[in-house]
């Protein structure tokens, strides 16, 4: 979708020809962006050589001039949406180019003759025999291997230090390598274990790695838990000496990440690590910027969501944001019922589909919150495809879409019983998902029959989701702003 920027300049008549120099300046710049903006997308063959050695000439006249706090702001953005389209247009260019990054700890063997982890790397790497794939096992350092199924299928993946697990180096390289338009894929147990490693710090060390990657380059993260048996040594973390090492036969998980920008994330997830395909999917979560995230809303008039009356106030729009004229559903008490009922309902139609984030978390109503000075609860949070085909809310939905080209994908349904009117603001919030939250674990001495944890996952997690909240620069991942009158 094509970025516009706008730069306000406050008009003042000066003599001064600095500043002349400087406004010159800054609509040469507003151009050259302007004209990148139609050259991207008309999908024209951008130099990007000749482009970024003609920024950096702006940046060089820039720092003759005193740009108010403004203007300096603004050019900023621009800077850093040029060099990021950089890398996101050529990776269109470069689909196909994957890191293939198999963790080789002596904790991932108990894994390697199991035939629901066998079936997923499989698959996995077979769906990458027309791409440009580079392959590696990786621990505390990577190791290129050209035959890189062909040994984990044998079971031969000793190489390297095979003693440690080091996440911070494994997730910095993945991501640093993803930084020129590749997707990185990393398969691990996700266990930290590193002798002499401090636990405590896992999770800064992660983030500070995270923002200085994303500072480069808008890279999302997908993280997908996956289960197989495990039958082998389990070599715990928090045991003392002598009963750190454990023989178990049990389910176990363990994780498939992917690494990249926004166009090459979608086009893994479609044809490359396949989850309705792969034996053992549990979860997933996705991390990325959401700065420019243009989230369509708007209030359903009708549907079977809707208790009590209003209209809206902007009557013939197809975008409803403000109701009027609202008022309570009553019922009396009877019968079998004795409790009277009295309370204004409605839902809102939402378009998540720039959000990219899991179903499980956008239906989540612990992921959002509301303004306490209305009284509003979030009844439930329905998605499209769930909704009833035969019902008015379906109707009202599809012909929505149809007709204004939307794509309003999920309903937030809204209730109160007192304090109706005002500003309702409701924010998505950029929480640690549960299932993340419920993985970690910190004793894992006791791991027979633990089918479900990792140790120190959560602090690995942590860190992600720190470092993109950190460069989003503000906790929710989106606002929505509706309002109710009498």
């Amino acid at each position: 979708m094509k970025k516009i920027f706008i730069l306000t300049i406050v008009t003042i008549l000066v003599s001064c020809s600095s500043n002349t120099a400087k406004y010159h300046l800054i609509d040469d710049f507003s151009i050259f962006i302007s004209n990148t903006e139609d050259e991207i997308e008309k999908v024209k063959n951008i130099e990007w050589e000749t482009k970024l050695d003609s920024l950096n000439v702006f940046i060089s006249r820039q720092e003759s001039f005193e740009f108010t706090p403004t203007e300096q702001s603004s050019f900023e953005e621009r800077v850093k949406w040029l060099k990021t389209s950089s890398n996101s247009v050529s990776s269109i260019s470069n689909l196909g180019s994957y890191n293939f990054y198999f963790e080789n700890s002596a904790s991932i063997n108990g894994y390697l003759k199991q035939k629901d982890f066998q079936q997923t790397v499989n698959r996995i790497y077979s769906n990458l025999d027309d791409k440009n794939v580079s392959s590696f096992f990786v621990n505390t350092e990577e190791h290129p291997e050209e035959n890189i199924l062909d040994r984990i299928n044998k079971g031969d993946v000793k190489v390297g230090n095979i003693t440690d697990s080091d996440h911070i180096f494994i997730f910095q390289n993945a991501i640093e390598n993803a930084s020129d338009g590749a997707v990185s894929i990393v398969i691990t147990d996700g266990i930290y274990s590193v002798k002499g490693g401090n636990l405590n710090l896992v999770s800064i060390q992660i983030e500070n790695a995270f923002k200085k990657a994303l500072k480069v380059s808008e890279i999302e993260s997908v993280i997908i838990k996956m289960s197989s048996n495990f039958e082998g040594c389990y070599y715990s973390s928090t045991c003392t000496s002598g009963k750190n090492k454990q023989r178990i036969n049990q389910e176990r998980p363990y994780y498939v990440m992917l690494f990249g920008s926004t166009t090459m994330i979608n086009e893994s997830l479609k044809n490359v690590v396949v989850t309705d395909d792969l034996p053992g999917y549990k979860e997933k979560a996705r991390f990325s910027l959401t700065k420019n995230i243009d989230t369509p809303y708007t209030i359903l008039t009708s549907g079977e969501e809707k208790h009590g009356e209003f209209e809206a106030e902007n009557r013939g729009t197809a975008i409803t944001q403000s109701i009027t004229d609202a008022k309570k559903f009553e019922r009396k008490g009877f019968g079998g019922t004795p409790t009277e009922e009295n309370y204004l309902q409605f839902a809102v139609a939402v378009d998540f589909s720039q959000t990219n984030l899991p179903n499980s978390y956008l239906k989540n109503r612990e992921n959002y919150k509301l303004n306490e000075q209305l009284g509003y609860e979030i009844k439930s949070i329905i998605s499209y495809v769930d909704i009833d085909k035969s019902s008015d809310t379906f109707k009202r939905l599809e012909k929505l879409n149809k007709s204004n080209g939307s794509n309003y994908s999920h309903l937030i349904v809204l209730k109160a019983d007192t304090k109706l009117y005002g500003d309702l603001i409701i924010t998505l919030n950029n929480n640690l998902p549960d299932w993340i939250k419920n993985t970690g674990d910190t004793d894992d001495c006791e791991i027979k029959g633990d089918t479900e944890g990792t140790f120190a996952f959560d602090e690995l997690m942590i860190g992600i989701s720190k470092a993109y909240e950190k460069v989003n620069n503000k906790e929710e991942i989106l606002k929505i702003d509706i309002k109710i009158k009498a």
